[in-house]
């Protein structure tokens, strides 16, 4: 992924981690350890007892970058809508369409990392360094539909499919990292 390539190769130094050393110290894991439990993520640290110590470091680190206070009210606030949303649909066919997220979606991890990570990415995309397969995950006779699933009119005024949707976005970050490469120079 790129968040662990961003961390293997790119080292990042979040500004709440100790520049004494690359180890996590018992304190900052006890720290973690309770930020998890409070927000009821704990089962995150279920098996670092198993790994190894350089593991157990690289897990701690990525972990203490998360905002993970921020997960409940990303929760709630999606739950919220969803209910809404589920209580002005009156007829079944609006139940079933798809429609985008209309508040605000925060983040959870570092944006140094974020913007250091997006940045290699489309380093990577403009050297031509980055494949992108789109699966078909089998016909879409459960919808009622003789073909590929991203073949499946979901709708949309455009009359465009999911496999035009997922290329067009593909090609839109293509032009987006050539036009990154030449600024950057």
């Amino acid at each position: 992924s790129i968040l662990h390539h961003t961390q293997k190769n790119h080292i990042h130094k979040n500004p709440n981690m100790s520049d004494k050393s690359d180890t996590t110290t018992a304190q900052n894991e006890s720290e973690i350890r309770a930020r998890f439990e409070e927000a009821g993520q704990s089962h995150v640290l279920q098996y670092l007892p198993s790994l190894s110590s350089s593991d157990r470091t690289q897990l701690m680190q990525q972990l203490q970058s998360i905002e993970v206070e921020k997960l409940s009210s990303f929760l709630e606030s999606a739950l919220e809508e969803q209910q809404q949303q589920s209580h002005d649909d009156d007829d079944d066919d609006e139940k079933n369409k798809i429609r985008p997220f209309s508040k605000p979606v925060g983040r959870t991890s570092d944006k140094n990392l974020v913007s250091s990570s997006r940045t290699i990415g489309l380093q990577s995309i403009a050297r031509g360094e980055v494949a992108a397969l789109v699966l078909s995950g089998g016909q879409g006779t459960r919808l009622g539909f003789d073909g590929p699933k991203g073949m499946y009119n979901i709708q949309m005024k455009s009359g465009r499919t999911l496999f035009q949707l997922v290329a067009e976005r593909i090609q839109r970050l293509c032009h987006l990292a050539a036009a990154a490469a030449a600024a950057a120079g």
